[in-house]
């Protein structure tokens, strides 16, 4: 979705009592497929464990920026659905989209030689990527690991492995955009190193793991997986 069909709300000037209310009261003006950046000025857990309690199934949660004075979270509105129709894997190859979208909006800066734009462009596909990572770490890979017996040295090992090479690649990419001797072919070139990775890596996930966790779960303890994934 493009920037133009976002909504901002920024509640660091209401008062504390009032915040939910209007977050919320916001959503329920948001039409099926439309999106809200909430700008708070401390980690929103309350609010999202009542979306968790009250709207289950009817949104998405990703952090754009994670404090330590600002947070902006990405809120998108989903049809009310039934449980039974939630999965670890859409939920994280949803994520998988949003990350190429914001991946692609960095190129888009760059080619067109707007450096400054491009920078915080980059800083939210890497709070993204980075956050995705940790779900995957601390909550989806233990989770397969446990129901298929595969142990850690089945193919998480190889994703895990591949995280850190992820990483290493993203921590060049931030340093090229603040190297005042940074090229545009450098940059190019890292993020093309970067897309080769990430295309087999998140193949390997949306064909192997993802189905496979999912199969091996029933629709409850798929919604706990999500939530849990969400609280990262």
């Amino acid at each position: 979705m493009s920037e133009t069909q976002r909504i901002v709300v920024d509640v660091r000037e209401v008062a504390p009592a009032q915040r939910h209310a209007r977050i919320l009261q916001t959503f329920e003006s948001l039409p099926e497929g439309g999106e809200m950046v909430l700008v708070v000025d401390h980690d929103p857990k309350p609010l999202l464990y009542q979306f968790q309690a009250e709207r289950a199934g009817c949104y998405d949660w990703s952090a754009l920026e994670e404090g330590p004075n600002v947070w902006r979270i990405l809120i998108a509105r989903h049809p009310a659905s039934d449980l039974k129709a939630r999965s670890a894997a859409a939920y994280l190859a949803w994520d998988h989209d949003r990350l190429d979208a914001l991946l692609a909006g960095y190129h888009d800066a760059l080619i067109a030689g707007r450096v400054a734009e491009a920078a915080p462009r980059f800083a939210e596909f890497s709070t993204g990527l980075r956050r995705h990572i940790r779900m995957e770490e601390k909550v989806l890979f233990p989770a397969f690991e446990r129901a298929t017996e595969a142990g850690e040295q089945g193919p998480t090992a190889v994703m895990r492995q591949e995280h850190r090479i992820i990483e290493g690649i993203l921590e060049r990419m931030a340093a090229s955009l603040v190297d005042p001797r940074g090229s545009g072919e450098v940059r190019e070139s890292l993020r093309c190193e970067l897309l080769h990775v990430l295309g087999e890596h998140n193949a390997k996930e949306e064909h192997i793991v993802y189905p496979l966790t999912d199969r091996h779960h029933v629709a409850a303890d798929r919604e706990s997986l999500i939530r849990k994934m969400q609280a990262i």
